[in-house]
């Protein structure tokens, strides 16, 4: 025990010339920033640098995302996953894929648009199939997309 108290000085010493007051024990969180955006008809959705998604503009069919019809004016975010990396936005509905590659959907589904084998309109994200996918496109009333196998799907 004798000798931890001969080097307490030395490790005190060595401890203190060895940080500094920029030294980020607790850093502060990185700025966030628009990522990515995509508009539709009359919406538009954005990534930001956090992974997290967020959606304005008009809502009738559900196009945000955000669980109501109500229009916004100003970006709400979309729930609160913090995975997402790509997003897709046709007339009246959306789609984003996450970064584990599988997609998503939302908002008017009236010409089957949304890929969910149902023709009802979708308020909040809803998975897709179980594939990964690699890119999508949206138009007004279809929704096209290339999984990582190669294979499409419309």
């Amino acid at each position: 025990m004798k000798n931890i108290y001969r080097f307490l000085p030395l490790i005190v010493i060595l401890f203190w010339f060895g940080c500094s007051p920029d030294d980020n024990i607790n850093p502060e969180p990185e700025p966030l920033y628009w990522q990515k955006i995509a508009t539709g008809q009359r919406h538009a959705l954005a990534l930001r640098s956090d992974g997290t998604l967020w959606a304005w503009g008009w809502n009738h069919a559900g196009q945000l995302g955000d669980g109501t019809q109500i229009n916004r004016e100003s970006p709400v975010q979309i729930g609160t996953d913090s995975d997402w990396k790509d997003i897709y936005a046709g007339s009246y509905h959306s789609m984003g894929v996450k970064t584990n590659g599988k997609l998503w959907a939302w908002g008017s589904n009236g010409g089957f648009q949304v890929g969910n084998n149902t023709n009802v309109s979708q308020l909040v994200p809803v998975q897709i199939g179980n594939g990964t996918w690699k890119q999508i496109a949206l138009g007004d009333l279809f929704s096209i997309g290339l999984q990582t196998d190669g294979t499409i799907w419309g």
